[in-house]
């Protein structure tokens, strides 16, 4: 999954008792250092289940960090069934 610059992969998706917690990889695919906002899109089945938002500060052009996104919703069935649709909500 590619936006404007970055790419998501390896997303991980637990729901706890304070809510949704997802954990992806995201890379800064240009040469100068950036941060972002990003949305995270959770599908099941093509329909939207639920959204979740994370950041990364000052990520090296071609370095990788593991984002926390965090979200409200309460997801049903199993998470490895789900598709995800990222989104760069701002970069800098």
């Amino acid at each position: 999954m590619s936006d404007n610059g970055w790419t998501a992969s390896d997303v991980q998706v637990e729901n706890t008792s304070f809510g949704l917690s997802v954990t992806a990889r995201v890379t800064n695919t240009q040469t100068t250092s950036r941060t972002a906002l990003f949305t995270l899109t959770i599908m099941s089945g093509g329909q939207r289940i639920g959204n979740v938002q994370g950041s990364a500060q000052d990520v090296e052009g071609g370095s990788t960090a593991t984002v926390t996104f965090i979200g409200t919703d309460e997801l049903p069935g199993d998470p490895s069934s789900y598709e995800y649709d990222f989104q760069v909500d701002m970069s800098y």
